[in-house]
């Protein structure tokens, strides 16, 4: 079934004919998609590396994936607004190094992250959302200059904690368009923050803010138009796409899970001082996005964190998701792409 006519049938007041197992997607390509003939890929991975075959990069490129690190800078031991950043400048002190089990601060366990793309020679640093844990000043200033120190180019998309002070007042789309707009722009190097894509090598690396849980008609009709384009593609984000087994886990930490809204936010809004979910539940848009994302005839990998574990699936013909273990631990995602 082509994919616009599958989006055109799909019923929206059923959540539930969207959330397709695994194995019905792969079998929803058949033997004709353009997907078998122009596209070859192959995953090879293991605990800490991963290399993608692909037919179509025109180079062999290699690059980090970090994600998580809730990075705090207080200066001379205080916040910009205490008020704000208490709960989180608190959050993961001093956690144990993912492979020493060595306990440090996640300042440092960042530089060697940045340490380690520098000693592999990267080509660049993938970054997928909460980095920091508020968009202080001091954060901000932080983070810009340890990264432009490494001399690597990087590209960074938001994750829910990067632009939000706990328990000021505004909707979520109001304070991230105020937080980035005032703090996180800096990090964005002229590319629009909800939605941009850059290609390298071949690949078209698009980067989508899903930091709300929501996609907005400008990011599908983005995605939409990148698809159509002739280049392999890896999508990057903060918070996973929804696969039908994650029903079964008790957190909520995916985009498109039909429990998203206001019934199930009934305590983690309070904890976090923000607005609670919508009582609509998922946008159209954002459904759309998810079998246009799993249909998807030529993405090779999508790249997210937010649940801070590890992941490695196939999630269609082609394509794998990854997601990287919280970085304030020092880990990452170390990856190349070679023919």
């Amino acid at each position: 079934m082509k994919r616009k006519s599958f989006i055109k049938s799909l019923s929206l007041g059923a959540a539930a004919s969207y959330l397709l197992p695994s194995n019905l997607l792969l079998g929803m390509y058949s033997g004709k998609e353009k997907s078998n003939k122009w596209l070859k890929t192959k995953h090879e991975t293991n605990k800490y590396n991963t290399t993608i075959h692909c037919n179509k990069v025109e180079r062999n490129i290699k690059f980090l994936h970090i994600s998580d690190s809730h990075i705090s800078v207080l200066k001379n031991g205080k916040s910009e607004y205490p008020e704000f950043t208490g709960r989180m400048d608190s959050a993961y002190q001093n956690p144990k190094h993912y492979l020493t089990n060595i306990e440090n601060s996640k300042v440092a366990h960042f530089e060697e992250i940045l340490k380690v793309a520098k000693n592999k020679n990267v080509d660049f640093i993938l970054l997928t959302g909460d980095i920091i844990n508020n968009p202080s000043i001091y954060n901000v200033e932080y983070l810009d200059e340890k990264l432009k120190q490494t001399g690597i180019e990087y590209f960074y998309t938001a994750g829910n904690h990067d632009w939000h002070f706990e328990g000021m007042k505004g909707s979520l789309h109001e304070l991230r368009e105020e937080w980035i707009t005032k703090r996180l722009l800096p990090l964005y190097k002229g590319n629009n923050p909800l939605y941009y894509s850059k290609i390298i090598a071949g690949i078209n690396f698009i980067f989508i803010d899903n930091s709300t849980y929501q996609i907005s008609k400008e990011q599908l009709a983005f995605f939409r138009e990148q698809t159509e384009l002739e280049y392999p593609i890896v999508l990057n984000m903060h918070i996973p796409i929804y696969q039908s087994e994650d029903k079964y886990n008790e957190e909520l930490y995916t985009i498109g899970d039909p429990r998203w809204g206001y019934e199930f936010d009934y305590e983690n809004y309070i904890t976090e001082r923000r607005e609670r979910w919508s009582k609509e539940g998922n946008k159209k848009e954002t459904l759309e996005f998810i079998i246009d994302v799993l249909l998807c005839k030529n993405l090779i990998a999508v790249l997210a964190g937010h649940n801070h574990a590890a992941m490695n699936k196939k999630i269609s013909p082609s394509a794998n998701m990854y997601l990287t273990r919280a970085s304030y631990s020092g880990a990452h995602g170390y990856f190349e792409i070679v023919k």
